[in-house]
């Protein structure tokens, strides 16, 4: 019998090595991008989320003054006296040593203002509530006012001499039209507050009466 030969099978082709190379490239690409967008993702989460400030909140100021007695004014034919304790409500700290400095102007400006009432204005509230808003302007002018040191006038300055001038014949007087009177000036208004308890700005922010007596 004649024996058959086959043929040897064909080797098995090898893999392809450009296939993962590439796979392998848009593998990294991946992770990069997955990375970029994290580390996008945490900044921005960071910026969104950033701790607010809270405000301060803002510590009044007080100032006590001494008591005040005084004689009030008479409208009844009896003497009456008042005694209070006034706190100043300040508006910062740094006022406190100006009052200190101006304390007994401010004491005078207040007792001239307290004796200038009487015991009817002030036994109501909207009479203790008017004179607290007098009070208040009252301190503040006397803090606001100051006592400028005198200026020196500038050194004379001597004119440059001038020939003389022929004198012109004196022309004939024009006659004038009559003139009206002139509307009579108002007074300005004063920037103290006002009886309604609007405060103007000012060092002093409040007035707190802590007693106040009348007999």
């Amino acid at each position: 019998m004649e024996k058959t030969e086959t043929a040897p099978d064909a080797p098995a082709a090898a893999p392809r090595k450009g296939g993962k190379k590439l796979l392998v490239s848009i593998l990294a690409l991946v992770i990069v991008a997955g990375g970029g967008a994290a580390a996008w993702y945490v900044l921005k989460s960071r910026e969104t989320t950033k701790p607010e400030v809270k405000a301060q909140p803002v510590v009044p100021v007080y100032a006590a003054l001494d008591t005040f007695t005084v004689n009030l004014l008479s409208d009844d034919g009896q003497n009456h006296h008042l005694q209070t304790n006034i706190t100043l409500e300040l508006g910062s700290p740094e006022v406190e040593q100006d009052l200190k400095q101006r304390e007994p102007a401010i004491r005078n400006a207040i007792l001239l203002l307290l004796s200038s009432k009487t015991s009817a204005e002030l036994l109501t509230t909207d009479g203790k509530k008017k004179l607290a808003d007098e009070v208040l302007a009252t301190v503040n002018t006397t803090l606001s006012s100051s006592q400028p040191g005198p200026v020196a006038a500038p050194p004379a300055v001597a004119a440059p001499a001038t020939p003389p001038v022929a004198a012109l014949p004196a022309a004939a007087p024009e006659a004038t039209p009559p003139q009206t009177a002139a509307p009579p000036a108002t007074a300005p208004r004063s920037s103290a507050t006002t009886a309604g308890g609007v405060n103007a700005p000012g060092p002093v922010r409040g007035v707190l009466f802590t007693a106040f007596i009348i007999d």
